[in-house]
């Protein structure tokens, strides 16, 4: 995917994640199931922030991270809100309006600042890639799963990701968000368990081998100890805990699924 298409896919997903927290203002404000403990004030202040967070790094061309602890001010979120966001929304209230509104003015402004900047423009990153494409890559994902989140959260169910971006975000995944947690240490060496992964909507086809040395991924097909088969959106959401193995053709030693939640720190279905 080019910049284009991750441009895209950000103000598409953020438009409908907000048209889903919309539609729940009118009363208490529904737990989301794929979230633990969150509810949906809960879920928009999270995604609202990360997006005002990573517009500030952008806008600016930081070569740090910014931290709203140090300077909260670029949130542009009124003080009472802060106590939310440290320990969770009030359960068994509405979620405001105006934290709907002060979500979609940060997104829009994050597509923004995003459009203006060169993918090869250097920027902080919590990545190895230090550069501005990581970001256009990563809040494509981000605000695609979340959107997810928050229908599920408003009406029960929610519309698949978009095939292309779910491919691509399972790549990411793999070469981008696990690379980095293996080396702060969340994710874990593992005894050579396999999993193969396979696409049924096109294709993409994946060998995971959590090895003592480390996750080794290859893409092809080969046999593991577990087959995984279906959508690159189901796939992707198994990969991220949303949603459970049978939503997936499951092969195999089927007592390894909850083995890749153990290696990945992921919170399973």
């Amino acid at each position: 995917m080019e910049k284009k298409d991750y441009l895209a896919a950000i103000e598409r997903e953020s438009n409908a994640f907000a048209g889903a927290a919309e539609s729940t203002t009118g009363r208490v404000a529904p737990m989301v199931p794929s979230c633990p403990e969150w509810n949906m004030s809960d879920l928009v202040l999270h995604l609202g922030a990360v997006q005002r967070w990573v517009t500030k790094m952008v806008a600016e061309r930081l070569q740090e991270a910014a931290s709203p602890y140090k300077d909260p001010s670029y949130l542009k979120l009124p003080a009472e809100y802060f106590p939310w966001m440290a320990n969770k929304a009030p359960r068994e209230t509405a979620l405001p309006l105006f934290l709907v509104d002060w979500f979609k003015e940060g997104a829009a402004t994050l597509v923004a600042a995003l459009a203006e900047i060169d993918p090869d423009e250097p920027v902080w990153t919590w990545s190895d890639d230090h550069h501005a494409r990581h970001w256009h890559r990563a809040q494509a994902v981000e605000a695609a799963v979340h959107r997810w989140d928050a229908q599920l959260a408003a009406r029960g169910q929610a519309e698949p990701i978009e095939a292309e971006l779910a491919l691509d975000a399972i790549d990411w995944i793999f070469d981008v968000l696990f690379a980095s947690w293996a080396k702060n240490g969340k994710l874990r060496p593992g005894n050579g368990e396999t999993f193969h992964l396979h696409r049924t909507d096109g294709p993409g086809e994946w060998l995971l081998t959590f090895a003592p040395e480390g996750l080794q991924v290859r893409r092809e097909h080969a046999k593991g100890d577990i087959a995984l088969r279906g959508t690159a959106s189901d796939l992707l959401l198994f990969l991220y805990g949303r949603v459970g193995a049978d939503k997936l053709e499951v092969f195999g030693n089927q007592e390894l699924i909850p083995r890749y939640y153990e290696l990945t720190g992921i919170n399973g279905k």
